[in-house]
């Protein structure tokens, strides 16, 4: 990343199906920013499986919570949510993708400038902070852009939880502030555990390098008969 604020995590131990750029400071190694993210995650899970086990969920199943839904399915959308949304997709600030939020535009960058005291992106609720607090008080990576959460995300967790544990999403222009839609294309416009940025643009790249390949064999082939 060329603003120098966002770094690339994988391989963590609570959330470990993270693997993409996340708000960060030079300041901070690899090391520092996975325990920072990660033990954070772990420690919310840990106060909602206390809330998931007063719920009755090895039980008949006329008393269970949801006959489609189980407290395993609870405990994994919950996980999957909780990691996406603690754990931003961080891009350049200077990016113009147009699914891009702008974040954190209430502190200086890391160079030391500013944006204008004008403009609105430092005072509008949206933008001037970072979605998890944690971020601008231990990361501090200045304004940079976040690639929303996927709404289905949220929509999964209220689906497959108990209505006890009080889970709802945000409706309105708060949803779409918070929230991002997935692309029919395969291009990743919302944040979502396992994405890989530009599938199709890969897959279309690896077949083409097959055709490459195909064609270079038939080549030496045809040589080798020339010869033989």
């Amino acid at each position: 990343m060329s603003d120098n604020n966002c770094a690339v995590l994988f391989d963590l131990t609570f959330c470990s199906e993270v693997a993409y750029a996340v708000p960060s400071n030079p300041s901070l190694n690899v090391t520092q920013l996975t325990e920072l993210y990660d033990s954070n995650a772990a420690a919310l899970y840990k106060n909602f499986s206390n809330s998931l086990q007063q719920i009755a969920c090895n039980t008949t199943l006329t008393a269970q919570y949801s006959l489609a839904r189980s407290c395993s399915d609870c405990a994994a959308a919950y996980k999957q949510w909780l990691c996406a949304v603690t754990i931003p997709r961080c891009q350049d600030f200077s990016s113009n993708l147009s699914f891009l939020l702008p974040r954190n535009t209430g502190q200086d960058f890391i160079n030391g400038s500013r944006m204008d005291e004008n403009d609105s992106l430092r005072w509008a609720v949206l933008t001037n902070t970072s979605r998890n607090p944690i971020i601008d008080a231990k990361v501090k990576p200045g304004p940079y852009k976040e690639v929303l959460p996927c709404k289905d995300l949220c929509y999964d967790l209220v689906q497959s939880c108990p209505a006890a544990l009080g889970f709802a999403c945000p409706e309105d222009k708060w949803l779409n502030g918070f929230y991002g839609v997935r692309s029919p294309n395969g291009d990743i416009t919302c944040s979502y555990l396992g994405a890989a940025y530009f599938l199709n643009t890969a897959w279309k790249y690896g077949e083409g390098m097959k055709q490459v390949l195909w064609a270079i064999v038939g080549f030496w082939v045809v040589l080798w008969k020339l010869a033989s």
